[in-house]
């Protein structure tokens, strides 16, 4: 019986839809419009007034050609009418309907003809997932489809409406439109488009959307840190934010970067920002993290943002996100890329005959000849036979080659049950530098994991694994890089045989660099592997309350084996040196979170509550040996059969931080924010009574565009007021520098030996913390919808308590003490300007600018405004990093001989300034010649997409600061027995005012002056041309994207300075040896999304 009267309904309804008619006429509109009447406030309507009216009234939308219907007038006297009437009169106007579902498709009678079929899919461009929900409509027009759940559509359209515009949308994403073409399936993949306002970024212990944010905070989205090809991912952001400066240490492959927020601030803690890895602190070299597996980088600069991070925050916190999966399918990526690298630049060096010219100079001023000596007399026979020859060595192209950089990385992700995510991926980089024997290494593994088993139960991982190898050869110390610059170009590289000479001339001090380049004679490798685990657990207790607790682990080995073979540039030809350090760093962090969050009318409050605990230990080993007997067949493993003495000494250092935080955030009515923050941090490395310390911060904002008032004009989208006040801390100095110290020691009684120990360190009790209080005061603002964003900030910090090691007197049986003695301020401003310059269907452009000034000068030294420690370079009123010397004032000249007797020099001597105007030049006419630090610093980021293809430039400069030029003081000692940098020389004959006379017998005074130099650059720093294929070509090979791109790392630089590069570290004021050049990369990339 059930079978029948199935089988009943199954007819009863197929009876149904065979009696469904189609077709233009009024009899489709009948049923569905039965007794209802539209209300008409006008006598008479245009066609198009009316269709409006009924729309309005009505669930129908109607298509038709306006064109085809334009001047078609109705008269309705009466305000009420059966719709079915109106209807009627329009059809007697010579139009035809035909209904599918609520839409109405109108035509002229004598212009009717087919409808076509519109169909097609609408994808997730980032995701690469159907997009269920969007919508497709005519453009102008209320006629349209929302796609099912496959993101598929499907309608009808009038065979008029061929070439009309299709749009394609979905909240939060960017529009779309196609033309109307028959027969043509359409798949469109919509970009997410994320509001300015409305992005998420990531502070810290939680994240905030960007219109509540109260603090200066930066981001960095992954796509430009994994576009970079770098070792480190720091280093990609180079240019990119206000206010952060990132130098590079050293330009060999795998070395790291110096990274300063808002300038420099201490004179011996650390300056480093606090790096924080998926909320857990990192320490340690950031070239263990992987730049492709990087989801984003946040920057906390003020110290609202910072101050949730305590004593370890007054130097900025960076915040890098990994990548976790969000694709509710299975997703594989694939990136790789290959390039070659060179010297982006190198010393202009001597050539032979600019060297042969300044040999008989030198040889003149050193016999005080009238005349210049002649060939013969100034060169060694094996000289004079190279120069009859014509035969010379440019010991750059010797030593600099071609290098390669490379990298594969692999990402998996998805999802299992809805309920677990998960994303894992292997990288591989190696970078060879192009010196031979130089060059890095590294292998990286990940997973990342969340898990929601249940509803308010929360739980996941983010381990990473790495394990690198960098090996400097012989070019990682003092004398790596010297003998290329200091061998003058007419000594010999091999003898006659092809084999490498070491003693290149007959200068005892002169070796040949090349055998640093052997692998047999010259090893300095660093072995690292790192594991990172971390953990969380998330619970929710209530509809406001949640707890989550937070366990990071931090396991660090690192092997540093340095080897120098007989014949080691740094070796000299004698005996052998090994070397061996083990560090192992161990480490784990604790934390217990409480989030509450409660909404109560137009007022939000948010809590976050923390207790932390973090514990790390180190223990470092070391042991050296000279002359080992089985070198280099037996190195770092043979130690024990050297013939000098071993030497074998370790350490462990360990220290412990507890702290206990508490934020709240205040929302009302999405207008008004206020942040308060106080954190209470207890560290292990400072004396009883100093451990504990509290650092407060507070921050209010003012959402302008949300009042009332400002919806009147369309000019400003967005404004945001905000200022911030707050103490930060540091910490960064070593673990007992607060205590008394021992140390182990032999000795003699009678004539006894003894064993015992002896004091290492004098104790101070009143060590304390260095704090920072900052102010800072912000606008954010948008223009024209977004298009043009703008954010400025103006801060001022001042740092107390600075650590310094202060020279104490020798009676005490020590020479130094770590104390806190005094105070330095920093102010600045920074400027943000983000630009849509054109944001077509096909055609984009974007831009963004950043202009970041610091001001950097010491307050007082030691409780006095006054008194400056010359010794330690340390000036009161001037930066912390300054150069302090006599000043260059070119070069005593022929005319000038009296005078210059007078100073007790010659003419050709260097010229310094009398600054007192004594008639003596000496340590008293010195000055601040100026800061090593940038006066400001900028950068420039400019994009262009067409139609798949993109082009990207970027730029950065640093302005203002003084660099050391090494090659006009080390390099240039014109005394003609080395190597020396091609320069313009003073002689009787050339009356220069850049460099003094060269002499044979010594090197000229005062040469240092001459190495101080502008070091402001601009530099281009990567450029970028790129293709991404159409969906229709990725589809047909089964992946979901593809895109190949070239790509210039370090094309370009302009700047004044004549050394290898400006970018680079803070000097010293020891001798500064040359380091290796910058390098320039031409990169072929492809990226495969599967």
């Amino acid at each position: 019986m059930r079978f029948n009267a199935l089988m009943a309904s199954l007819c009863l309804i197929f009876f149904l839809l065979l009696s469904i008619k189609g077709g233009y006429g009024q009899t489709t509109l009948d049923s569905a419009l039965q007794g209802s009447e539209l209300v008409l406030e006008k006598n008479q309507y245009s066609l198009t007034e009316l269709i409006g009216q009924i729309e309005r009234q009505t669930f129908l939308r109607f298509v038709y050609n306006p064109g085809a219907i334009k001047g078609v007038p109705l008269d309705f006297p009466e305000k009420r009418y059966p719709i079915k009437v109106v209807l009627d009169e329009v059809q007697q106007k010579g139009i035809a309907f035909k209904r599918t579902k609520n839409t109405v498709y109108m035509r002229v009678k004598e212009q009717l003809s087919s409808t076509i079929d519109i169909n097609g899919k609408v994808w997730d461009a980032e995701f690469d997932e159907p997009l269920a929900g969007a919508t497709v409509r005519v453009t102008n027009s209320a006629i349209g489809v929302i796609t099912d759940g496959d993101g598929e559509f499907h309608f009808p359209l009038p065979d008029s409406l061929i070439g009309q515009e299709l749009n394609f949308s979905y909240v939060g994403y960017k529009e779309q439109t196609r033309k109307v073409v028959p027969n043509h399936v359409y798949e469109v993949y919509l970009e997410p488009k994320v509001e300015d306002l409305d992005e998420v970024v990531v502070v810290g212990y939680g994240s905030q959307v960007k219109s509540d944010l109260t603090g200066a905070v930066a981001k960095v989205d992954g796509e430009l840190i994994r576009s970079n090809p770098q070792a480190s991912p720091v280093q990609a952001i180079q240019g990119r934010v206000a206010g952060v400066d990132v130098v590079s240490q050293s330009f060999a492959a795998g070395q790291e970067s110096t990274v300063r927020i808002r300038g420099e601030r201490s004179i011996l803690a650390s300056n480093d920002p606090l790096i924080v890895l998926d909320g857990i602190p990192f320490e340690g070299t950031l070239n263990d993290i992987n730049s492709n597996e990087v989801s984003s980088v946040e920057i906390l600069k003020d110290a609202s943002s910072t101050a949730i991070y305590g004593s370890r925050a007054a130097n900025g916190v960076i915040i890098i996100t990994t990548k976790r999966s969000n694709t509710s399918g299975l997703s594989i990526d694939l990136s790789t890329y290959y390039g070659v690298t060179s010297a982006a630049n190198k010393v202009d060096m001597m050539n032979p005959e600019e060297f042969i010219q300044f040999r008989r100079e030198a040889e003149r001023t050193r016999f005080r000849l009238d005349e210049l000596p002649s060939i013969e007399d100034s060169f060694a026979p094996f000289e004079l036979e190279r120069i009859e020859k014509g035969e010379s060595t440019d010991w750059q192209d010797q030593v600099y080659g071609q290098g390669a950089i490379q990298n594969i990385n692999v990402s998996v992700g998805g999802t299992i049950d809805d309920k677990k995510q998960y994303f894992f991926s292997a990288g591989y980089f190696k970078e060879d530098y192009p010196i031979e024997n130089v060059d890095f290494t590294r292998y990286n593994v990940r997973f990342n994991f969340d898990s929601n088993p249940s509803e308010g139960l929360e739980f996941g991982t983010s381990t990473f694994i790495s394990q690198s190898k960098g090996n400097s050869g012989g070019f990682g110390g003092t004398d790596g890089l010297d003998q290329v610059y200091r061998t003058d170009p007419l000594s010999l590289v091999r003898d006659e045989n092809g084999d490498l000479l070491f003693q290149t001339s007959e200068d005892p001090l002169r070796f040949n660099p090349l055998f640093n380049t052997l692998k047999e004679n010259s090893v300095d490798e660093d072995l690292r592997t790192r594991i990172f685990p971390t953990f969380y657990f998330q619970l929710e207790l209530n509809d406001n309350l949640y707890y989550k607790a937070n366990l990071g682990g931090d396991i660090r080995l690192r092997t540093q084996n340095e080897f120098r073979g007989q014949y080691a540039t740094s070796q000299k030809g004698e005996v052998n040196y090994v070397e061996i350090t083990k560090r192992e760093s161990l480490g784990y962090t604790f934390e217990n979170i409480l989030q509450y969050d409660q909404t109560f009318n137009d007022h939000s409050l948010s809590s976050t509550m923390l207790f932390s605990l973090q514990e790390k230990q180190q223990i470092v080993s070391v042991m050296r040996a000279n002359q080992l007997n089985q070198a280099p067949e037996v190195t770092f493993f043979g130690i024990g059969d050297a013939a000098q003495i071993p030497v074998v000494s370790n350490t462990k250092v360990a220290s412990q931080l507890v702290s206990s935080m508490l934020r709240l955030n205040y929302k009302y009515k999405g207008k008004y924010l206020a942040t308060l923050t106080g954190r209470a941090d207890g560290s292990s490395v400072l004396a009883d009574g100093n451990k504990w310390a509290f650092f407060p911060s507070m921050a209010v904002a003012w959402n302008v565009h949300s009042e009332p008032f400002f919806q009147s004009q369309r000019i400003v989208s967005d404004l945001k007021i905000r200022a911030s006040y707050g103490i930060t801390g540091n910490q960064a100095i070593d673990p007992y520098d607060s205590q008394a110290g021992l140390k182990g020691t032999d000795y003699y009684f009678g004539d006894e030996d003894g064993s015992g120990f002896e004091s290492s360190s004098i104790a101070n009790m009143d060590l304390d913390w260095e704090r920072t209080k900052q102010f800072d005061i912000g606008v954010d603002v948008s223009f024209l919808n977004g298009r043009l964003r703008t954010t400025l900030d103006y801060y001022s910090a001042k740092t107390t308590d600075l650590l310094f090691e202060r020279r104490i007197p020798l009676i005490t049986g020590f020479e130094s003490i770590v104390t806190n003695i005094g105070s330095t301020q920093n102010k600045g401003i920074e400027v943000t300007i983000g630009a849509d310059l054109l944001d077509g269907q096909d055609f984009e452009w974007v831009m963004d600018l950043n202009f970041a000034k610091n001001t950097n000068r010491i307050l007082d030294l030691f409780g006095d405004t006054s008194i400056d420690d010359i010794g330690n370079n340390l000036f009161i009123g001037s930066p912390v990093r300054v150069f302090y010397d006599n000043v260059f004032n070119g070069i005593w000249q022929l005319n000038e001989e009296e005078l210059a007797n007078e100073y007790g020099a010659d003419p050709g001597d260097i010229k310094l300034v009398d600054l007192n105007n004594d008639g003596v030049i000496n340590d008293n006419d010195r000055q601040v010649l100026g800061s090593q630090l940038p006066s400001w610093t900028g950068g420039l980021y400019s994009k262009w997409s067409f139609k798949g293809v993109d082009l990207s430039v970027s730029v950065s400069t640093r302005q203002g600061f003084l660099a050391k030029n090494e090659f006009k003081d080390r390099y240039n000692t014109l005394r003609s027995r080395d190597g020396n940098v091609a320069i313009n020389y003073w002689t009787p004959e050339n009356a220069s005012n850049v460099a003094p006379r060269p002499n044979s017998d010594d090197q000229p005074d005062n040469l240092r002056v001459l190495s101080i130099e502008d070091g402001s650059f601009v530099r281009v720093r990567n450029i970028t041309l790129g293709y991404t294929f159409p969906r229709r070509i990725s589809r047909k090979l089964f992946l979901n994207h593809v895109r190949v791109y070239v790509m210039a790392q370090n094309p370009f630089l302009f700047t004044d300075f004549e050394g290898l590069d400006p970018e680079q570290p803070t000097f010293s004021g020891d001798t500064k040896f040359a380091q290796a050049a910058n390098t320039k990369q031409f990169i072929t990339g492809l990226s495969i999304k599967f």
